[in-house]
């Protein structure tokens, strides 16, 4: 009888070592090639900006502070002509002070996203970042605003008719 959850604690533990690896990995392979980028990148390019901004998603929950320090850092290298990276990189910006619970940050970077996907007319991230806002207001007890963004969120997705974002709200 003790076998069986020993077995299934060793799986569990191999499964994450696994995926800990794959993601390291991917992060080291990530920043080589900005290393590679940025000796080649002229003004204007965005392939800079482009790596900075998976750099940040892939430290996200390995270490949100390096995320934040990624993001920043896309969210400078898309100056005024790549709305699209400053875009991404508000939203790692987010993410990473949501789970380091600053959420006053969040709020912020997220009410920027909020903006940048208007502005680009992407009514996906927007509702993407409304439901955000509403988690935020959610983990600070404000249950009534989480309520109203969740169901602005809500709208949005059903105009646009994305099942899966209404899904991800609900």
């Amino acid at each position: 009888m003790i076998r069986l959850p020993l077995i299934l604690l060793s799986a569990l533990f191999f499964c994450c070592s696994v995926s800990a690896f794959s993601q390291s990995k991917s992060v080291s392979a990530l920043r080589s090639q900005l290393s590679q980028v940025e000796k080649l990148t002229v003004p204007g390019d965005t392939t800079r900006a482009v790596v900075l901004n998976e750099l940040a998603d892939a430290y996200l929950h390995l270490n949100p502070d390096s995320s934040l320090y990624y993001a920043k850092r896309a969210y400078h290298a898309s100056g005024d002509f790549f709305l699209s990276g400053q875009l991404l990189a508000m939203n790692a910006i987010a993410r990473a002070y949501y789970l380091k619970e600053k959420y006053s940050l969040a709020l912020i970077a997220n009410q920027h996203t909020f903006v940048l996907s208007k502005r680009l007319n992407d009514k996906g991230r927007q509702c993407s970042a409304l439901n955000t806002i509403g988690l935020i207001y959610l983990a600070q007890n404000d249950l009534l605003v989480a309520l109203e963004k969740f169901k602005e969120a809500a709208a949005l997705a059903t105009t646009i008719k994305d099942s899966a974002r209404l899904a991800v709200i609900y």
